[in-house]
């Protein structure tokens, strides 16, 4: 095996380059700073949380022995929504300690990655209305059609949020295509007002840390947001939007409503129950079919092993 571990004197001569020691200082003054770095580790917490969850659905759709193409889908969501949050929980340290180029990258690759994970979730989730629909289950598919609602409403910011932080690379790459400077005006009046949102609530969060008012802290976070604006300072309103449908409180609340929905809905072996000769809906003609049905449903919930073909 090779060894690719850096020998101790080539990790500190990286460590005294100008750019390691520079890294090495924000580093500490961000750890030092007025709140210890506290909203850093509590952003840093919560991203972490939102991984799991994601992480443990891959798991989950992973372990399901018999896939369909519904599964197969929710794989590949899954699959996004994992990349998503890993580029999301790199990005957060490299933000702040101001590393400009890599926190810009992972922040596109985020955006779009999440943007793919959400519009994959929002499919599923009006194919179930449909279905439920089709079963009659109004109150189900009423949750399911705002959990897809809030899916697209949220993947919609994220790619915008992207495009945005994006809009330097296309315009470059459109000047060098037609031979002249090109400007795309949508695209950087999105990221100035991300930006000015972003600028406002960090104003906000250091006002409050260092023990001012609401009243004051929220004059700063508007002076925040003019110097990024400027005259236009109202556009902040559409930066903020976009930052919330971004959130971490939306993907809480999409994990939150999936679990409820899953709460209200009977799994495989309440549905096999109710047709037993001991349910309200009796449909098994023999008991070697009551059994059956029966052990299938175990497999279904995980609480017997798949038997092996012979």
């Amino acid at each position: 095996m090779i060894d690719l571990t850096l020998p101790p004197a080539a990790s500190g001569a990286i460590a005294e380059t100008e750019g390691g020691r520079i890294l090495h200082e924000r580093w500490q003054a961000l750890r030092a700073g007025a709140d210890g770095g506290a909203r850093l580790r509590t952003t840093v917490g919560l991203s972490t949380v939102v991984g799991i969850i994601e992480l443990s659905n891959l798991i989950k759709t992973l372990s399901q022995a018999d896939k369909g193409t519904e599964e197969y889908v929710q794989l590949t969501g899954s699959a996004f929504s994992v990349s998503a949050a890993t580029a999301q929980l790199a990005y957060i340290p490299f933000e702040a300690i101001n590393a400009t180029n890599t926190a810009a990258g992972l922040k596109i690759a985020s955006g779009y990655l999440g943007a793919l994970a959400a519009w994959v979730g929002s499919g599923l989730d009006f194919s179930n209305v449909r279905a439920k629909l089709g079963d009659g289950e109004t109150l189900i598919a009423t949750l399911y059609g705002l959990k897809g609602l809030a899916g697209l409403a949220a993947g919609s910011s994220y790619v915008l949020t992207a495009l945005s932080a994006s809009a330097p690379l296309f315009e470059r790459l459109a000047s060098r295509l037609v031979g002249r400077q090109v400007e795309l005006v949508f695209l950087g009046t999105v990221g100035r007002s991300v930006a000015a949102a972003e600028a406002s609530a960090a104003a906000r969060a250091a006002a409050i840390a260092a023990g001012e008012t609401a009243e004051e802290a929220g004059r700063r976070g508007a002076a925040a947001a003019a110097g990024v604006l400027g005259e236009r300072a109202g556009l902040m309103a559409v930066g903020r939007v976009l930052l919330f449908l971004g959130s971490w409180q939306i993907q809480v609340g999409l994990i939150g409503l999936q679990v409820f929905i899953w709460w209200l809905t009977d799994d495989a072996l309440q549905e096999c129950l109710e047709r037993s000769v001991f349910g309200t809906d009796p449909e098994y003609s023999t008991p070697e079919k009551q059994d059956e049905e029966f052990n299938k449903a175990l497999v279904d919930v995980g609480l017997k092993a798949e038997a092996a073909e012979r």
